[in-house]
């Protein structure tokens, strides 16, 4: 009898969301409502794994994409330009899968390659991240995020000593927001970044 009736509550919800709207929208929703919406993630992690002496914990995300939903109405697919501060600075692209939960919240799966980038002062390029995100309403969601990052020609030590390769899984939790948030975020932080880099310009 329960399964029956939560049935029939969430039925006539998956129909409404088969009704594929035509627009585009900035800020995410399911298929009734968008056809397709536009990626601003904006985030922190803090890493739990993999910590050496001296290494930034803090890993402060990025993405900029777009997302078309499936006529199904139950699911999206994309893709984003993603970037990470974790004291050095690394990026690529990535691959996103929405599954809509309601109108408002969604499970998030993310899967990239680093085109550029150093970690633990070594080159980076080519190592692929992993991150699952929950969205329990609307615009804020919690994120698990793996790193497995391949270093060449990095340090196992601060201050550094000796060179080599080596491997690091990095395994992080977080929050990121997107929408109008995410926005902000990112803008506030590029303004940051050019006011660091002004004042160490204008630095005698």
């Amino acid at each position: 009898m329960t399964i029956l009736l939560l049935a029939a509550i969430a039925g006539p919800a998956w129909a409404q969301d088969t009704i594929r709207a035509t627009r585009g929208c900035f800020r995410p929703r399911p298929a009734a409502q968008c056809r397709w919406f536009v990626v601003t993630d904006a985030g922190f992690n803090y890493r739990l794994t993999n910590v050496i002496a001296g290494d930034e914990r803090l890993l402060l995300s990025y993405g900029i994409g777009a997302q078309i939903n499936h006529r199904n109405g139950r699911t999206a697919l994309g893709g984003l330009v993603f970037g990470a501060i974790e004291g050095e600075i690394r990026g690529g692209l990535a691959l996103r899968t929405r599954w809509w939960l309601g109108s408002r919240s969604a499970v998030d799966l993310t899967s990239g390659v680093h085109l550029f980038g150093e970690a633990s002062g070594g080159s980076i390029a080519g190592s692929p991240m992993l991150a699952a995100r929950l969205v329990p309403w609307d615009l804020v969601g919690l994120n698990a995020r793996l790193d497995l990052l391949s270093i060449r020609n990095g340090c196992l030590e601060v201050p550094c000593q000796t060179r080599g390769d080596y491997s690091s899984s990095r395994f992080s939790l977080g929050a990121e927001a997107g929408g109008w948030l995410g926005t902000t975020g990112i803008i506030g932080t590029g303004v940051l970044i050019a006011i660091l880099l002004i004042t160490f310009a204008a630095t005698p």
